[in-house]
């Protein structure tokens, strides 16, 4: 081993952590097609949700609980809402604010997260 990081072990330690983050999602009841995650800010989007859908509480708090302190929902009719809930006191619950964050949305994965 030459020292430097196991780049295969830390993919699939990242793929496990998203697995069971989407999980915990879908188990709530949100359907969405992909995510992505932005470590500037500690936030997590979800890509392609359906149209209407909100982020409970309790989604909200299974994306705090992995580390994330905002999240963006980008919906398949080209609305979206921020979420901020990770506050410098912890979690506090947040009904999401219209944003227009939609402009850049990743080519759809062929099997989604639904």
């Amino acid at each position: 081993m030459s020292g430097k990081p196991d780049l295969l072990e830390a993919v699939t330690l990242f793929r496990r952590v998203d697995d069971a983050f989407s999980d915990e999602l879908i188990a709530l009841g949100l359907k969405w097609d992909d995510n992505g995650f932005d470590p500037y800010d500690s936030s997590v989007e979800l890509y392609r949700a359906e149209p209407g859908s909100e982020l409970t509480e309790a989604m909200q708090k299974v994306a705090y609980d992995y580390g994330f302190v905002k999240a963006y929902l980008n919906r398949s009719d080209g609305t979206a809402k921020v979420y901020n809930f990770g506050t410098v006191d912890g979690f506090k619950y947040s009904r999401g604010d219209p944003c227009h964050c939609n402009g850049h949305l990743p080519t759809p994965s062929p099997e989604g997260k639904q």
